[in-house]
């Protein structure tokens, strides 16, 4: 009763907005209505409050963000890429809804599946420990490794701080990348994890509030330091899974948590401005409000970043050039069929070399399949967050840093509904070896 209660507000609300703006958008209100109707029977996948750093919170807000909080923006601003003043054509805009939806409808069958047949029961609850000698040696290692080879790459603090603020820096490796390029694009991930296992050697949770808090700002601090990068998921993930980490220290309250979290989105996309530009002029910085909807629209995965690929005449086969593209030197010639190249021409209109754009994971199902591949791979996706989800729930009390390498691993994951085929492949290849490697020596040493 309880939930019924709850959706009829939300859908009322959008009502209300419509009232205000004075028109009746039928296109987003059927999207908010089949968004609502799903969620009625998704009996396992609803926001919870009780920890706000769990996976499935992640995987709701992204839907929730797609199918309700852009269609409410929608009735207020338009469909725009970027600042350009054309408008997406609003039969596009619905067709490219309907992919999103048939990709939570898919998600959904998934996420409920696991929970049939007592599937949950299957993850045996299990306090994950390692002794605190063989933490040192692990974050020893990685702190050796990750400062080893940023010394080696950087010249100095100086020319670290300029590469990544002011330099456009490729992250993909080429053929002529050099063992220490290779060597330091390898450091960023594994030196935020060095400092989860120090503080895993502090013992955080038999200490006073105060010192909680105290030990959380500097732990903070060094992990972005450690993590600073031209690519700000590399700072980001390994900044929520600290903060996951220390959700069992400390109570985050969701409110205060909800407004931290705009302001790290704010920064993320003042950062992006600096990092694109050779010159970031602060008086000409400014946004008006449509800018500022277009890079929330864009950033969320909006309709109009789906829209480019109904230019498309004929399917094409490109997820495995993009999963395989990331991988270092031998993912080289996958790069030119890859589905980011292909997508980049289609958002543009030409090619110029530009790979800066996503292909969405829900749209690139749609080239290479159609709508059953959407309906197949999210499916399995649904699955597979359901049960890493349920996994991470049950090891609350395992260590600070086996939760945090596996919440990482939750995050990388999240890609699979949130980014790209080729970003998924790069999350393997590179940002997840530090965490796989954790979470595979507890394994083999669990209690």
């Amino acid at each position: 009763m309880k939930k019924i209660i709850y959706l009829l507000l939300f859908f009322t609300f959008f009502l209300f907005l419509q009232v205000l703006k004075g028109e009746i958008y039928l296109e987003e209100s059927i999207v908010i209505i089949i968004y609502l109707s799903i969620n009625f029977f998704a009996k396992n996948f609803k926001l919870r409050f009780d920890n706000i750093f769990l996976p499935q919170n992640l995987a709701f807000l992204v839907f929730f963000i797609r199918l309700y909080f852009l269609p409410c923006l929608g009735l207020f601003f338009d469909y725009r890429i970027f600042s350009e003043t054309r408008n997406t054509e609003s039969e596009l805009i619905f067709k490219s809804y309907t992919i999103t939806l048939l990709m939570y409808f898919s998600f959904i069958i998934g996420w409920e599946t696991f929970y049939l047949k007592s599937r949950t029961k299957a993850i045996v609850k299990q306090i994950y420990l390692l002794n605190y000698k063989k933490i040192k040696i692990i974050s020893g290692l990685y702190f050796f490794f990750g400062l080893t080879a940023l010394l080696l790459y950087y010249q100095n603090y100086n020319d670290y701080f300029t590469r990544i603020f002011i330099v456009i820096l490729d992250d993909r490796l080429t053929e002529k990348t050099s063992f220490l390029e290779y060597l330091s694009s390898l450091a960023i991930y594994f030196l935020p994890f060095a400092v989860f296992g120090f503080v895993n050697l502090i013992d955080v949770n038999n200490k006073s509030k105060l010192s909680k808090n105290i030990i959380l700002i500097i732990s903070i601090f060094f992990v972005l330091l450690f993590s600073l990068n031209s690519n700000r998921q590399s700072m980001v993930y390994p900044l929520l899974a600290l903060l996951a980490g220390f959700s069992t220290f400390i109570k985050f309250k969701p409110l205060p948590s909800i407004f931290i979290a705009f302001m790290m989105l704010y920064f993320l996309f003042v950062f992006g401005n600096i990092r694109v530009k050779d010159e970031f002029d602060v008086n000409n910085s400014s946004k008006n409000t449509q800018e500022i909807v277009n890079d929330i629209q864009v950033y969320a995965g909006g309709s109009q970043m789906i829209a480019p690929i109904f230019k498309m005449k004929q399917k094409k086969f490109t997820i495995f050039n993009s999963f395989i593209s990331s991988f270092p030197i031998i993912g080289v010639p996958f790069r030119e069929g890859s589905g980011v190249k292909l997508y980049n021409y289609l958002f543009y209109g030409w090619y110029n070399g530009n790979q800066d754009q996503i292909f969405l994971t829900q749209a690139e199902c749609y080239v290479n399949g159609g709508y059953l591949l959407i309906f197949i791979f999210f499916i399995i996706v649904g699955y597979y967050y359901s049960y890493l989800n349920q996994l991470y729930i049950v090891n609350l009390n395992s260590q600070f840093f086996y939760r945090v390498s596996l919440f990482y691993i939750v995050l990388l994951f999240n890609s699979t509904i949130l980014l790209s085929f080729q970003v998924i492949g790069q999350f393997l290849f590179y940002n997840s070896l530090p965490a796989l490697i954790i979470l595979f020596y507890y394994k083999k040493n669990k209690s």
